[in-house]
């Protein structure tokens, strides 16, 4: 598996075009400090308009459990898997 490393100066834009409507993995850290992996699906319709601190969310739809809608805070994502590739963020 390919794994390239980013400064995290990503916006939500950027992953979405990188991510489209497929299937991802995202892992990120909790509020509580713990780390969580998630397989989930951008949702166009719920998130990609919102502004100003909403800019920094990312709104999805996690695929294993009951699906549901989760919002993801960029500012504590730590990577993305995608299409093979494993993208780093620090």
């Amino acid at each position: 598996m390919k794994q390239k490393n980013i400064k995290f100066t990503w916006c939500k834009d950027t992953i979405i075009n990188a991510v489209g409507n497929d299937i991802f993995t995202a892992i990120f850290i909790k509020k509580d400090g713990s780390e969580r992996k998630m397989v989930c699906r951008f949702v166009a319709d719920k998130g990609k308009l919102a502004i100003g601190e909403h800019d920094r969310i990312l709104t999805v739809k996690e695929m294993l459990k009951k699906p549901q809608f989760r919002r993801v805070n960029l500012d504590t994502l730590a990577s993305i898997k995608h299409g093979g590739i494993t993208y780093n963020f620090n």
